[in-house]
Protein backbone atom coordinates (compact mmCIF):
# COMPACT_ATOMS: atom_id res chain seq x y z
CA UNK A 1 0.00 0.00 0.00
CA UNK A 2 1.46 3.81 -1.04
CA UNK A 3 2.20 6.44 1.59
CA UNK A 4 -0.38 9.13 0.94
CA UNK A 5 1.01 12.29 0.14
CA UNK A 6 1.91 14.82 2.39
CA UNK A 7 -1.27 17.96 2.27
CA UNK A 8 -0.61 21.21 2.18
CA UNK A 9 -3.17 23.82 2.80
CA UNK A 10 -3.08 27.46 0.40
CA UNK A 11 -5.17 30.33 1.71
CA UNK A 12 -5.53 33.36 -0.56
CA UNK A 13 -8.48 35.24 -0.96
CA UNK A 14 -7.03 36.49 -4.93
CA UNK A 15 -8.14 33.01 -6.56
CA UNK A 16 -5.37 33.45 -9.78
CA UNK A 17 -2.73 33.82 -7.07
CA UNK A 18 -3.99 30.21 -5.04
CA UNK A 19 -4.38 28.37 -7.85
CA UNK A 20 -0.26 29.58 -9.14
CA UNK A 21 1.12 28.40 -5.37
CA UNK A 22 -1.14 25.05 -5.56
CA UNK A 23 -0.05 24.51 -9.22
CA UNK A 24 3.38 24.46 -7.85
CA UNK A 25 3.20 22.40 -4.59
CA UNK A 26 1.14 19.84 -6.72
CA UNK A 27 4.02 19.72 -9.25
CA UNK A 28 6.41 19.59 -6.38
CA UNK A 29 4.36 16.28 -5.23
CA UNK A 30 2.20 17.68 -2.82
CA UNK A 31 -1.15 17.06 -2.21
CA UNK A 32 -3.37 20.32 -1.93
CA UNK A 33 -6.30 22.00 -0.86
CA UNK A 34 -7.43 25.58 -1.67
CA UNK A 35 -9.09 27.90 0.33
CA UNK A 36 -10.60 31.37 -0.24
CA UNK A 37 -11.11 32.37 3.32
CA UNK A 38 -9.64 32.09 6.65
CA UNK A 39 -13.29 30.74 7.86
CA UNK A 40 -13.09 28.20 5.68
CA UNK A 41 -9.30 27.08 6.10
CA UNK A 42 -9.88 26.64 9.58
CA UNK A 43 -13.02 24.15 8.55
CA UNK A 44 -10.19 22.27 6.53
CA UNK A 45 -7.66 22.25 9.15
CA UNK A 46 -10.08 20.23 11.61
CA UNK A 47 -11.30 18.04 8.99
CA UNK A 48 -8.32 16.94 7.04
CA UNK A 49 -6.35 14.14 9.02
CA UNK A 50 -3.17 14.08 6.78
CA UNK A 51 -2.43 18.04 6.97
CA UNK A 52 0.98 19.00 6.93
CA UNK A 53 1.12 22.66 6.49
CA UNK A 54 -0.40 25.76 5.25
CA UNK A 55 0.75 28.61 3.32
CA UNK A 56 -1.36 31.65 3.63
CA UNK A 57 -2.28 35.61 2.91
CA UNK A 58 -2.25 37.62 5.46
CA UNK A 59 -4.65 40.14 4.20
CA UNK A 60 -7.46 38.31 4.04
CA UNK A 61 -11.24 38.89 4.54
CA UNK A 62 -13.59 37.34 6.69
CA UNK A 63 -13.79 36.78 10.82
CA UNK A 64 -9.32 36.67 10.82
CA UNK A 65 -6.34 37.91 8.69
CA UNK A 66 -3.51 35.48 8.14
CA UNK A 67 -1.82 36.05 10.81
CA UNK A 68 -4.70 35.17 13.19
CA UNK A 69 -4.91 32.66 11.62
CA UNK A 70 -1.74 31.24 11.92
CA UNK A 71 -1.99 31.83 15.56
CA UNK A 72 -5.06 29.49 15.61
CA UNK A 73 -3.77 26.30 14.00
CA UNK A 74 -0.34 26.62 15.76
CA UNK A 75 -2.54 26.40 18.62
CA UNK A 76 -4.73 23.71 17.75
CA UNK A 77 -2.80 21.30 15.88
CA UNK A 78 0.88 22.45 16.90
CA UNK A 79 2.21 19.33 14.28
CA UNK A 80 1.29 21.77 11.20
CA UNK A 81 3.64 23.90 10.00
CA UNK A 82 2.26 27.69 8.77
CA UNK A 83 3.96 29.76 6.42
CA UNK A 84 2.43 33.60 6.14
Amino acid sequence: MSTPRPTILVVDDEPMIRMFVADILTDAGYAVIEAGSTDAALDIVEDEANLKAVVTDINMPGGADGIELARRITRSHPDVRVLV
